[in-house]
């Protein structure tokens, strides 16, 4: 298992999928501005891209 591809569901593969983050993540996010606030801009800022 390649862990970096399966994060975050490492030991939860039974309980949870992408699809169903994906969708959770639009339904929280429901514009593209606040998605790209917290899946590029907040990320880069943490790492110091």
């Amino acid at each position: 298992m390649n862990w970096g591809r399966e994060w975050p569901n490492v030991g939860y593969e039974n309980v949870t999928d992408y699809d169903k983050q994906y969708a959770l993540m639009q339904r929280l996010l429901r514009d593209a501005a606040a998605r790209n606030a917290v899946m590029v801009h907040a990320p880069t800022s943490l790492y110091r891209f």
